[in-house]
C-alpha cells in the first residue's frame, strides 16, 4: 500500500459518520464523474472510427470573434447604462401599474420612452418580433423588485 493511501486511511478513522458520509459522496461523485469521461471518450472514438464520419474544422465565418478585454468592458458599460435608463423609467410608473397589473410584464422602448405590459410573457416577446423597427427595450416585472423569475 502506498504512503498516500496509509495517510488517508488513517485521517478517515479520525472522521465522524456526517465527515464519512460527505467523503462517501465525493467518492459517488467522482466515480460518476469518471463513467462520464469513459462514455464520452467511447463515444468520440466510435466517431471517428465510423465510416462516412470525416473531422472537419468549423469555418472561421462561423467562428465567433473573440472579443478584447477593453471591448468587453465596453459593452458591460453600455448594458449597465441601459439598465439604468430603463429602471428609472420603471420606478416612475410603477406606483401607478401595480396594483392593477401586478407581476405582468413591462417592456420599455428606450429611445422613447413609451412602455407596453403584458399578462403573458411569449405574447409579449411575439409583439417585440412583430416590431419592423429594432430598438433598444428593457424588460421588468411589475412587482416589489422588477425581477422577472427566481434566481
Amino acid at each position: 500500500m502506498t504512503a498516500l493511501k496509509e495517510s488517508i486511511l488513517q485521517e478517515l478513522k479520525k472522521l465522524n459518520e456526517e465527515q464519512l458520509q460527505k467523503v462517501a459522496d465525493y467518492i459517488a461523485f467522482l466515480k460518476f464523474q469518471a463513467a462520464i469521461a469513459n462514455s464520452q471518450e467511447k463515444r468520440s472514438q466510435s466517431a471517428v472510427a465510423s465510416p462516412g464520419w470525416k473531422l472537419r474544422r468549423i469555418p472561421e465565418n462561423y467562428r465567433k470573434p473573440s472579443i478584447s478585454p477593453e471591448e468587453k468592458a465596453k459593452q458591460e458599460a453600455e448594458k449597465q447604462e441601459r439598465y439604468q435608463q430603463g429602471r428609472s423609467i420603471f420606478e416612475r410608473v410603477r406606483p401607478e401599474l401595480i396594483n392593477d397589473h401586478y407581476n405582468w410584464y413591462i417592456n420599455i422602448n428606450l429611445e422613447n420612452g413609451e412602455y407596453f405590459i403584458e399578462q403573458d410573457y411569449m405574447v409579449m416577446f411575439q409583439k417585440l418580433c412583430k416590431n419592423p423597427q429594432p430598438t433598444k427595450t428593457v424588460t421588468f416585472r411589475l412587482n416589489e423588485t422588477g425581477n422577472c423569475g427566481t434566481i
